[in-house]
């Protein structure tokens, strides 16, 4: 049984890495994720502790746990959904997230940003950044 679960968590590590996540789902009592876009249009959901970055121009939708660390950059338009004690960096792109929990979103250079907290009816305007 100890080596099915070791087996199972090796390919959760393996499916969650890489420079595309375009079908990637991790279970975060297994292992948290890292996830990288920097080309075409990216989308999955990540476990608690979740880290990733997107840039190049892509576009990512990216749904995670909490505790994430998320960065929006170089061009990117990013739809991040997440959960209490994230935080999101969003310099010279387009940030749209929503926090069902608390959360950091920082906006420079440039950038679009919106913010939709779990009190919130819509998204709100934060171009110098805003936190739920």
């Amino acid at each position: 049984m100890k080596h099915i679960l070791a087996v199972a968590a090796v390919m959760a590590l393996a499916a969650c890495g890489g420079s595309s996540f375009n079908t990637i789902g991790c279970d975060p009592a297994v292992a948290s994720c890292s996830l990288a876009c920097t080309t075409g249009t990216c989308s999955g959901t990540c476990g608690g502790s979740c880290s990733g970055v997107c840039s190049g121009g892509s576009t990512c939708t990216v749904t995670a746990g909490s505790s994430a660390s998320l960065n929006c950059t170089s061009g990117a338009t990013c739809n991040f959904t997440v959960a209490g004690s994230s935080s999101i960096g969003c310099t010279a792109a387009t940030c749209h997230t929503v926090c069902t929990g608390s959360c950091n979103v920082g906006c420079a250079s440039g950038s679009v940003c919106d913010l939709k907290c779990a009190s919130d009816t819509a998204p709100r305007s934060i171009p110098n950044g805003g936190s739920c």
